[in-house]
């Protein structure tokens, strides 16, 4: 848990602005295999994220025009964040106290270098514990 947030290798963050469509912010993540997409002001810093999560509770079953609604309508504002830097056991600390599944990662400009879910931590803790197995 000391091991830095870096070590999962993190995957480059997808965003879009806060004034993307929804629809067009659902197909983005849809293309490319994601379960969700952080969004981005003018100058790149992190603004919100907007997750599988959040269109099933703010979007699903509602009578909301995707073409117009942007995505700051239904984004998580200002979500938890880390940095690559920071250990692995603080940013597992705020995924769970926030629960949340996904945690951004930011430079010192808040800046987005990476993301990570909670299936890489999962996955890095099994590979983990596997080589402790292996070891005895």
């Amino acid at each position: 848990m000391q091991d830095p947030v870096a070590c999962l290798q993190p995957l480059r963050p997808l965003a879009v602005e806060p004034q993307t469509p929804l629809d067009e912010a659902v197909r983005f993540m849809r293309n490319h295999g994601v379960g969700c997409v952080l969004v981005t002001d003018a100058d790149g810093r992190l603004a919100g994220i907007l997750t599988e999560r959040d269109l099933l509770r703010k979007v699903a079953g509602k009578h909301i025009d995707l073409k117009k609604t942007p995505v700051s309508d239904c984004m998580t504002a200002d979500p938890e964040r880390s940095k690559p830097r920071h250990p692995l056991g603080y940013g597992l600390q705020r995924m769970v106290v926030s629960d949340v599944r996904y945690l951004p990662l930011v430079d010192d400009g808040d800046r987005p270098v990476g993301i990570v879910s909670s299936r890489d931590i999962i996955a890095y803790m099994a590979r983990c514990c596997s080589g402790c197995r292996d070891n005895s």
